[in-house]
């Protein structure tokens, strides 16, 4: 995705669409719509995209049904970051936290741009 595509914004706390007062869908650009392009790689398990089947992370045959293991999950993730158009670099990925019992995964992400904008987020 060139920076100047635009993408619905979504709400980070519950990734849902987010709307004007008179109910039309906001858009984004630029690196936001880029971290949130790869938030949504990063959620994405392959084969679940319709017209996109490729795209997202193989959870299943990375992690499903084995001990989970941070450093599988931040190779993952930096080789989804690397993928996502407008992703000059994945600077860092720094997993925070993840339940065995939950198999809950939450950490920080650092990209640069295409554009040298420096982007960090939490999944």
């Amino acid at each position: 995705m060139p920076h100047t595509a635009k993408t619905a914004l979504l709400n980070p706390q519950s990734w849902d669409l987010q709307l004007t007062k008179e109910g039309n869908i906001l858009l984004t650009s630029g690196a936001l719509a880029i971290a949130q392009n790869l938030a949504n790689e990063i959620r994405l398990w392959t084969n679940d995209a319709y017209f996109q089947q490729a795209n997202g992370i193989a959870w299943k045959e990375a992690q499903l049904a084995k001990k989970l293991d941070s450093s599988v999950l931040a190779q993952l993730i930096h080789e989804a970051g690397n993928r996502v158009d407008g992703v000059r670099s994945v600077d860092s990925v720094d997993i925070t936290e993840f339940d065995e019992e939950t198999r809950t995964l939450h950490g920080e992400i650092t990209i640069t741009t295409e554009q040298d904008e420096t982007v960090s987020f939490v999944f």
